[in-house]
């Protein structure tokens, strides 16, 4: 599963616009994140991502502190954490809710 998802890149439709998930950063580490999660559970994370992250990208909580500036999308009882640039959302973290602030 961690193999596909760090060349994988994702264009959804909204309201007639494009909208890009784009998978950036340390994509090992990304790779590794889902590697963590059961299959399933990445998998039903990784669709998550693609459905709904980027229709509801803008909605998404800001965090503060340390992680200021990013945005948090929960699902279940992991977290994806992004940051929108240039229109695009760019995933950063993914991780169970107790681990991925740390």
């Amino acid at each position: 599963m961690g193999r596909c998802f760090p060349s994988r890149s994702c264009e959804l439709y909204d309201r007639g616009k494009q909208c890009n998930v784009t998978i950036t950063g340390d994509r090992k580490s990304i790779s590794r994140d889902l590697a963590r999660l059961e299959k399933a559970e990445a998998r039903r994370t990784l669709t998550r991502i693609e459905k709904d992250l980027a229709r509801k990208a803008d909605s998404c909580p800001v965090l503060m502190g340390k992680f200021a500036g990013l945005r948090e999308y929960r699902a279940g009882d992991y977290r994806v954490i992004f940051a929108i640039l240039e229109g695009q959302v760019l995933v950063l973290r993914v991780g169970h809710r107790r681990d991925v602030y740390k």
